[in-house]
């Protein structure tokens, strides 16, 4: 049972943030518009800046400021003749208005419905993703189409039902394998920016949580189960999310999946021996296949005692052996919390409770009902951390950091920069029906978003915001800048399967193995790799396509225009979004000089552009 202290003291903190949030209301009135909130927000940040003597960055440009609201809302790049036609319009309103005409265009849904596919896809659990994949990001692009608040898609979200292969919903109950720790674990991750699997075995050992709060939300889904549609044969992947009721011999069909840990992934205790790159008998995150990242990420927060972020073969038996020696509850209709002294007892069984508000739907209900419940709860207006993680994932995507870092370890016990402005968004942003349109507006209409970024970079000391933080662009944007820019057909390079999906062998495919990382990373942990900057120098598709013979968009541009000015001028629209400087066309003027042939001359100006690390960041 919860100790009357810690009540106490879990009241005080929610207290804290409402009493944040009644703060920002007196502060800056009932008006709730994205540009009442941005200029709040400006307010907060800029004043506190000018308190620590910190000096900002001044304002980007117009062609800097296109690339960049291009690419955070539709994930392209805008044309040469986009950014001519933008910095030549003198409308004083233009940056708001064409934030607002991306947001309505097709590329801002698709967009975004990737970066959240991404958000589930990169903890999956589950081999069997790779079949709801795609169709994931299609459901959450229709529903951004159609600006449904994130509240109802959450809440979608966790009570999908049905057939996997059709239905994108079901997305993440399938990437937990719809289990209910993993569920728990990641319920509270993405939708409140709590890491509360790390009260799973034990108390948080950082925050206030309780090992008893993390069962209580587990207790929301032991209900439903992954099974294998009726009249299909084997060798098909045809899977459904169904719920279960609490007959003996349903719970003894669960039995037979006793072991399913060492089925799935193999003898942990190999995982060193095989894994271990760098010979120190240890793995960490970076030397484990993709396949198994979210589950090593699991299994690190369990079992990593001397916190070095990596695990030694001991470290992995201790916490593969709990999971394969803990007695087999699923399928009974409850959940229980394992007894750690005696693994082979089932546990204490543990009702269903919203560890934030303390709110239960009762004892024994059915899976329907307890799961629609735990949807209320979650986005109900006495949570705080529903809006403020949102909140936070998206200021992050577009400033390159977050309030709090990372995004989902935020917390009563975490400390943001600038409360007031995190809370302000966060109260816009349920006033306005969670509207991920409305916080996208309202974020990029603040000057704060429209500061450039420092170079050489910040150290990560040095106060948030005063300049934005440079970072990678995700597989998906780089993608599609690639493929703008040297005006390619990917059709010529991949066929399609019968369903619409790209083939596995296709190039968007090949980007998003090559430079995909989880978006939910901090930027300072997403680095470069060996593969990546191979793949660009070498890769024979880009090779190709920066020629300037044959029907390429250097050969057409080299065709069109016999000034190297004018070509070097269009290339760097094309690729930096921006004009060239005086000193880059004297250095280029000099190379040109020294190679006998123009087309050459440009191929490696073209090959330099696109190698850049200007071109494949977000700035």
């Amino acid at each position: 049972m919860r100790k009357p202290g810690a009540i106490f003291n879990f009241l005080c903190a929610v207290l804290a943030v409402f009493a944040t949030l009644g703060f920002t209301s007196r502060l800056f009135g009932e008006d709730y518009s994205p540009r009442s909130v941005a200029d709040g927000v400006d307010q907060i940040i800029s004043e506190a800046l000018k308190a620590e003597k910190v000096e900002t960055t001044a304002l980007v440009s117009d062609e800097e400021f296109l690339r960049r609201v291009s690419l955070d809302l539709t994930g392209k790049v805008p044309s040469p003749d986009e950014l001519t036609l933008f910095t030549l319009d003198p409308d004083p309103s233009k940056r708001s208005s064409r934030t607002s005409s991306l947001l309505a265009s097709e590329d801002y849904p698709e967009t975004w419905g990737r970066y959240w596919r991404d958000v589930i896809a990169y903890r999956s659990q589950d081999q069997r993703f790779g079949i709801v994949r795609e169709q994931l990001r299609r459901w959450v692009r229709d529903q951004l189409k159609e600006d449904r608040g994130w509240d109802e898609i959450a809440v979608d979200l966790l009570t999908a039902k049905g057939d996997i292969n059709t239905n994108g919903q079901t997305g993440l109950v399938l990437a937990q394998m719809g289990e209910a720790n993993e569920l728990a674990a990641e319920t509270s991750r993405i939708f409140l920016g709590i890491q509360l699997q790390c009260a799973q075995c034990h108390d948080h050992p950082y925050d206030r949580w309780k090992r008893e709060e993390f069962h209580q939300l587990a207790a929301f889904f032991p209900r439903l189960r992954i099974r294998r549609k009726e009249g299909t044969e084997a060798n098909q992947r045809q899977f459904e999310i169904v719920s279960t009721d609490s007959s003996a011999r349903s719970f003894q069909r669960q039995q037979a999946t006793q072991g399913s840990f060492a089925k799935r992934y193999g003898d942990p205790s190999t995982w060193v021996e095989r894994y271990d790159r760098n010979s120190d008998g240890t793995v960490s995150s970076r030397e484990v296949p993709r396949a198994l990242s979210g589950l090593f990420g699991r299994v690190l927060r369990a079992g990593d005692k001397d916190k070095d972020r990596h695990l030694s073969a001991g470290e992995i038996k201790a916490v593969a052996s709990m999971a394969m020696s803990a007695p087999r509850t699923r399928g009974s209709g409850e959940h229980y919390m394992p007894d750690l002294e005696n693994p082979q007892s089932r546990g204490t069984l543990v009702h269903p409770e919203f560890f934030v508000t303390r709110k239960s739907p009762g004892e024994r209900i059915d899976d329907a009902d307890r799961r629609q419940a735990l949807g209320g709860f979650l986005t109900g207006k006495d949570n705080p951390w529903f809006a403020r993680a949102l909140v936070n994932r998206v200021w992050k995507e577009l400033m390159g950091k977050g309030f709090v870092e990372p995004v989902d370890d935020m917390g009563p016990d975490r400390a943001p920069d600038y409360p007031e402005a995190l809370d302000l968004l966060a109260e816009g942003c349920r006033e306005n029906g969670y509207s991920l349109k409305w916080l996208l507006s309202a974020i990029t209409l603040t000057e704060t978003y429209q500061r450039k970024i420092r170079e050489p970079s910040p150290s990560p000391e040095a106060p948030s915001f005063a300049a934005v933080t440079c970072s990678r662009m995700s597989a998906g944007k780089l993608y599609r800048a690639i493929v703008r820019v040297l005006e390619l057909r990917p059709d010529r390079f991949s066929g399609s399967s019968s369903r619409g999906r790209g083939s596995r062998n296709s190039l968007e495919s090949n980007f998003e193995r090559i430079f995909g990382f989880d978006p939910s990373t901090p930027t300072e942990d997403v680095a470069g790799t060996i593969p990546q900057a191979l793949f660009l120098m070498n890769s024979p598709i880009i090779t190709q396509a920066i020629r300037s013979s044959g029907d390429t968009m250097l050969g057409r541009l080299l065709g069109s225009y016999k000034d190297d000015r004018l070509v070097f001028d269009e290339l760097y629209l094309k690729v930096h979004s921006r004009r060239p400087s005086s000193r880059e066309w004297e250095i280029f003027s000099k190379y040109r000089k020294s190679v006998p042939g123009r087309g050459e001359a440009f191929e490696d100006l073209l090959w330099s552009l696109v190698n850049s690390t200007e071109f494949i960041s977000e700035r």
